[in-house]
């Protein structure tokens, strides 16, 4: 029963399309249908379908389960490929359905962050996001034998501290097992290609896919307004659409003519593949633009000015000049601007050499000093308290016992992350702002970012893995759990700790 239809493609280097479904309402053989459909008109054309990607409760809105779409897919011989989100499931939850799913023949899983839950007319289900996308990454090639795992990278930001950070957390992903890459969506193919070129500056052979989301009206103006996260449409773009809508034909032969040019783009830059959704999305519409990269391919350097809805005051890593050659670019870490020294950051980063350095007299001092309190229940009561009001004061502590202010240039993920992110940041951002509150809250990893490059220690944010939190901690001494060798910190080996660049401390 297993298809292995996109992992036989990415061995063999073939341009792999992978196409979107949203489970159907009226049941898994309704969006099978729909799968063989789309399957029979690209093969009619010499084309195929390496795998139909299966969303996982789109968009935070609750739907029907992928696992019964997909395993009916499989069963008519088509490859489908699982999303697999953080947002509402803990880890024994998200293994138990890896572990599900594999022994159904299914080895094919996209990971990703989630988009938060959306408010239902039943209220806002409670958000998990127990495990984030990179160690979810891991943990599905630990568990999983021959998974093919994709992740997703989020490219469409105008900060630096915003893209910067998706190119980092994507080097965290491959480190983490991510066998290929997808691209969010967005319609400036000039993003595409940085993020390309920043795989080949790291030396990094990971397949990329990009992305080709076929717009409707509807979805246009709900990405402009930020209704889907991470998904952007600028107003430029909307303006073109909805001039379009005027006339059907006309909007059909733009929707059908950008999508060929992004396609053609990706088949010329040597892209490994493109992944195509679309709501309302035709079998015929799928097969002329197939039909038409094709023609187009060779044109591709010409093509990525025909879509270049580009967001204000975009900051870019890589000259545009160099995507279009061969030449391998520079690593563009190396060519950033200086940053603004954080006094708080370094403060902390005395605090650290003083008392939480595992070589220092401090650490030595403070190991013995919680060694000898821990059996007193009262005296180790008293100094919580301490600590905690300390840690309130300074990083808004939420006393999770499993502290990671050291991974995160001391800003809590707890208290700063509503999803709770320990290896960068989920793609929802906009503008720097946290994806749930825009107006008030900023990304933490934006802030995060900017203390370290302050400090000249940028380029370790895209090494290391921090590992889940510990729950059984909650509720307990972070210094206590850290000096004495019971939280995560200690799962890190100290030689893994100097070949990564990152510090331990507490």
């Amino acid at each position: 029963m297993t298809a292995a239809i996109l992992a036989e493609a990415l061995d063999q280097r073939a341009f792999a399309i992978t196409l979107e479904l949203v489970p159907s309402d009226k049941g898994p053989a309704h969006t099978a249908d729909r799968a063989e459909s789309f399957a029979q008109a690209v093969r009619a054309c010499g084309h195929k379908i390496h795998a139909f990607s299966i969303t996982d409760n789109a968009g935070g809105r609750p739907g029907a389960a992928a696992s019964a779409a997909a395993v009916e897919i499989q069963r008519r011989g088509l490859c489908a490929m699982v999303h697999i989100s953080c947002r509402d499931s803990n880890r024994m939850a998200i293994e138990a359905r890896l572990r599900g799913l594999s022994n159904l023949g299914i080895r094919h899983f996209l990971i990703v962050t989630g988009d938060y839950p959306a408010v239902t007319p039943a209220g806002r289900a409670a958000a998990v996001f127990d495990l984030d996308s990179v160690q979810a990454t891991r943990l599905a090639k630990g568990l999983v034998s021959a998974a093919t795992v994709g992740a997703a990278v989020s490219p469409f930001k105008n900060t630096e501290a915003e893209l910067m950070t998706q190119f980092f957390k994507m080097e965290r992903k491959i480190a983490a097992g991510a066998d290929f890459i997808i691209c969010q969506v967005g319609y400036e193919l000039r993003r595409f290609l940085e993020t390309k070129a920043y795989l080949v500056s790291r030396g990094l052979k990971t397949p990329i896919l990009g992305n080709v989301y076929v717009l409707t009206p509807a979805a246009a103006r709900a990405m402009n307004e930020g209704a889907v996260p991470g998904c952007v449409v600028p107003k430029n773009l909307l303006a073109e659409i909805e001039k379009a809508a005027s006339d059907a034909a006309q909007l059909r032969n733009f929707r059908i003519q950008m999508a060929a040019n992004m396609l053609a783009v990706f088949r010329g830059a040597g892209f490994q593949g493109a992944h195509i959704g679309g709501f309302g999305l035709k079998p015929e519409e799928l097969r002329q633009m197939l039909e038409q990269s094709v023609e187009l391919e060779k044109q591709w350097p010409e093509l990525v000015e025909r879509v270049a809805y580009a967001l204000e005051n975009e900051f870019h890593p890589f000259q545009s000049s160099i995507l279009t050659e061969s030449a391998i670019p520079e690593d563009p870490v190396k060519n950033l601007p200086s940053g603004r020294i954080s006094f708080f950051y370094s403060m902390m980063k005395v605090a650290y050499r003083l008392i939480f350095d595992q070589r220092s007299r401090g650490f030595r001092i403070m190991r013995a000093f919680y060694s000898m309190i821990d059996p007193l229940p009262r005296l180790t009561a008293f100094f919580h308290l301490f600590e905690r009001c300390v840690k309130f004061i300074l990083f808004q502590c939420r006393d999770c016992g499993d502290c990671a202010l050291h991974d995160m240039a001391y800003c809590c993920p707890q208290a700063k992350c509503f999803k709770n992110q320990r290896n960068g940041p989920c793609g929802g951002s906009k503008n720097g702002m946290c994806e749930v509150d825009t107006s008030r809250r900023r990304c933490v990893w934006t802030i995060v970012y900017n203390r370290m490059k302050g400090s000249g220690e940028v380029a370790t944010l895209r090494q290391g893995y921090v590992p889940a939190r510990n729950h059984a901690l909650d509720g307990t001494s972070g210094w206590a759990n850290y000096f004495l060798g019971r939280d995560h910190a200690q799962v890190i080996s100290g030689s893994a700790q100097k070949a990564n660049g990152m510090e331990e401390t507490g």
